[in-house]
């Protein structure tokens, strides 16, 4: 855990729009700053008892495909590279992304919006 987060620690947060767990299927958000982040564990804030999504940014973010668009203009994303592990406040999430492991090379994925939630 980073140092800003204390007990107790969470197997999920359910909001209005989305539910968050600590599983492969529901465990990977964007964020206000466009980040996507993979979450690792939720915990709450030493500060203000505010509740923290604990994880690693993908560093690296680039399109999936350009026929007949950038990928980038559906929110579709390849990523990699997993960073440092970071807190984050629960409400800095834009929206929760689906990831989907390459078959090929399971350290990349594709990202994409659950677009139910839109």
């Amino acid at each position: 855990m980073t140092q800003d987060v204390c007990e107790p620690q969470l197997t999920g947060w359910k909001t209005e729009k989305f539910v968050l767990k600590l599983n492969k299927a529901n465990n990977c958000v964007k964020m206000k700053s466009g980040d996507l982040v993979l979450i690792d564990n939720i915990a709450t804030s030493q500060l203000d008892q505010s509740i923290l999504i604990i994880g690693r940014k993908f560093e690296k973010v680039v399109e999936y495909f350009n026929i007949p668009c950038s990928s980038e203009l559906l929110n579709i994303h390849l990523v990699s590279q997993l960073n440092y592990l970071q807190s984050w406040k629960l409400s800095d999430i834009r929206e929760k992304m689906i990831r989907f492991p390459m078959l090929d090379d399971e350290t990349r994925s594709v990202v994409m919006p659950l677009l139910y939630l839109q």
